[in-house]
C-alpha cells in the first residue's frame, strides 16, 4: 500500500475524528466559560496510577440540589500533579454547568483546557486537508491515466 493510500484511508477518518473531538472540546469549554458557575469541591482521592499518571477525584454539591457530583481525571499536566500533592479532604475550585453539573473541571489559572481542544481541532483540520489533497491528486492521476488509455485504444481501433 502506498503512502498516498495510507494518508487517504487513515488520514481523512482520523482527521475528521480529531476535528469532531476538538470541536466538541472547544464548544464544551466555551460553554463552561460563558455559563459555568464556580464552587468548592473536596478532594476524595489522590494517587499515582501504574502508568505514572496522577489521578484525582473530587466531589461537590450544587446549591439547591441534593445530589453530590463527582469527577476524576487522569492527567500528567502540571495542575493535576500539583493537585495530587494535596491531601484528601482539601478543597479545590471547580467550574460546572448549572444545566448539567456532570460537565465540570477544576479551575486553574496556570492551565488552559482550550489550548488542547484547539490543538485537536487544528490537527484535525490539517490531517483532513492533507488527506483530501492526496485524494484529489490520486483522482487526477487516475483520470489522466484513463484518458491516455482511452486515447491509445481509439488510435489502435482507427
Amino acid at each position: 500500500m502506498s503512502l498516498k493510500a495510507i494518508v487517504i484511508f487513515l488520514g481523512i477518518p482520523l482527521g475528521l475524528f480529531l476535528l469532531f473531538m476538538g470541536g466538541t472540546g472547544v464548544a464544551k469549554e466555551l460553554n463552561l466559560r460563558s455559563q459555568g458557575k464556580v464552587v468548592e469541591a473536596t478532594i476524595t482521592s489522590s494517587r499515582t496510577s501504574e502508568q505514572k499518571e496522577d489521578q484525582v477525584k473530587y466531589e461537590f454539591r450544587v446549591p439547591g440540589v441534593a445530589k453530590v457530583f463527582t469527577n476524576s481525571g487522569a492527567r500528567a499536566e502540571d495542575f493535576w500533579t500539583s493537585l495530587s500533592k494535596r491531601p484528601v479532604g482539601n478543597s479545590v475550585s471547580v467550574r460546572y454547568l448549572p444545566s448539567d453539573p456532570w460537565v465540570n473541571r477544576p479551575v486553574d489559572p496556570k492551565s488552559d483546557p482550550m489550548q488542547s481542544a484547539l490543538g485537536g481541532l487544528a490537527g484535525g483540520i490539517i490531517l483532513t486537508c492533507v488527506g483530501l489533497l492526496f485524494l484529489v491528486l490520486e483522482i487526477r492521476d487516475w483520470r489522466k491515466q484513463r484518458s491516455v488509455q482511452e486515447g491509445a485504444q481509439q488510435s489502435t481501433t482507427s
